[in-house]
C-alpha cells in the first residue's frame, strides 16, 4: 500500500471515529435533533410477564418490588442520575404521580446507583426511587434507555411501555392513556 493511500485510510478512520464520538456526545448532552425525534418502542413489550424486581435504596438496603402486594398496577419509572431528559421530565412525572397516584403505585428505578442519593435529595420524585441490583433484571426487563415507563399489572404482566422523553407523540399518548393533562412542556434549551 502506498504512503498516500495509507494516509488517506488513516484520515478516513479518524474522521469516522471523530464523527461517532461527536454524535454520542451530542446525544448525551441532549441535542434536540437527536433527542426529540420519535423513537420506535424498545425494551420489554406489552403482554410479557416479569418477575419481581430486586432493587436497593440509596442507603444500600435491598428489597424486592412485587406486583401482587398492592391493590393496583405499578408504574416503573426508569431513570438515571446522569439522564438529562429524565431531569426535563421531572415536573411531568411528579404531576402524573400526583394526579393518578390513587390508581397506580409509582416506583422509580435507576439504572445507576452512582450519585443516586444526591439525585434523590435534589430531584425527589415524590415516590420511592431504587437502583437495579442485577444484570439479570436489566436483561429481563430489557432496560437501557432512560427515561422509560413500564406499567405492570398485579399479575406481573406488562400492560404498556413508554420510551423516551415526555414530548410530542409520547406526551400525548401518556396524557390520553392516564386521562391527565401534564404541565406545559419545557421549551427546547430549557
Amino acid at each position: 500500500m502506498s504512503k498516500d493511500r495509507m494516509f488517506g485510510v488513516c484520515v478516513g478512520v479518524l474522521l469516522v471515529g471523530s464523527l461517532a464520538l461527536n454524535l454520542v456526545q451530542a446525544y448525551r448532552l441532549g441535542v434536540p435533533a437527536l433527542r426529540s425525534s420519535p423513537r420506535k418502542p424498545t425494551g420489554i413489550g406489552s403482554g410479557q410477564m416479569v418477575r419481581p424486581l430486586k432493587v436497593q435504596d440509596q442507603f444500600g438496603t435491598e428489597s424486592v418490588i412485587r406486583y401482587d402486594d398492592v391493590s393496583y398496577a405499578t408504574v416503573l419509572y426508569i431513570t438515571s442520575p446522569s439522564c438529562g431528559w429524565c431531569r426535563r421530565n421531572e415536573q411531568d412525572i411528579k404531576s402524573l404521580a400526583q394526579q393518578v397516584g390513587s390508581r397506580y403505585r409509582f416506583v422509580g428505578v435507576s439504572l445507576s446507583n452512582r450519585n443516586l442519593a444526591d439525585y434523590i435529595n435534589n430531584h425527589g420524585a415524590g415516590f420511592p426511587v431504587y437502583s437495579v441490583l442485577s444484570e439479570t433484571a436489566v436483561s429481563e426487563y430489557q432496560l437501557g434507555i432512560t427515561p422509560q415507563m413500564i406499567l405492570v399489572d398485579r399479575s406481573g404482566k406488562v400492560v404498556r411501555t413508554w420510551t423516551g422523553a415526555f414530548v410530542d407523540q409520547n406526551r400525548a399518548e401518556i396524557e390520553r392513556f392516564f386521562s391527565v393533562k401534564l404541565p406545559e412542556a419545557p421549551k427546547e434549551g430549557s
